[in-house]
């Protein structure tokens, strides 16, 4: 059951906020999307460059994952802007949503193998550090798998967005 202060708005009652809270939530949305855009264009810029300078600096794995990160959450960005720029519920926002659920976890995946990478050379002191990336990458895209499976799995079987709400 809803609050009683909270009245259902837009088509088919199927948002849960009032018109001018949604319009301030897709507002904000599109500020910290521009500014994740931005960012993840100026990481990228700055690799190219001291990939550019220095390879051999620029060849490292927590370099590359953090490059593979802000890549990907530039990409989860554009989604959130053209998400928020259409109107009322379409099957593409379902479909970019789950790309960019693909993007986010991809993003998360190759940060955490930064901070994992880290405390397995730094703190650790593992020797090998070459063999690591082949550990590493199937992890991720192992994780990034099941994870966009699940995803899509319950996205596929969720009811219709216009469905009624009942609550």
């Amino acid at each position: 059951m809803l609050p009683p202060n909270l009245h259902l708005t837009y088509n088919d009652d199927i948002f849960l906020f009032q018109s001018d809270q949604f319009d301030t939530l897709r507002q904000a949305t599109i500020a910290a999307s521009f500014v994740a855009m931005i960012s993840s264009f100026l990481v990228l810029v700055t690799f190219v460059y001291i990939l550019v300078v220095d390879p051999k600096k620029a060849n490292r794995i927590s370099i590359r994952c953090v490059v593979i990160a802000c890549t990907a959450d530039g990409i989860d960005a554009l989604f959130n802007i053209l998400m928020s720029k259409l109107p009322g519920p379409q099957a593409f926002c379902r479909a970019a949503g789950i790309v960019a659920n693909v993007m986010r976890l991809i993003s998360a995946s190759f940060l955490a193998i930064v901070g994992f990478n880290l405390v397995l050379i730094f703190v650790i002191n593992v020797k090998r550090r070459d063999l690591l990336e082949y550990y590493y990458y199937p992890g991720a895209v192992l994780y990034v798998t099941v994870s966009a499976v699940v995803s899509i799995y319950f996205a596929s079987t969720a009811p219709p967005v216009d469905a009624p709400f009942h609550g």
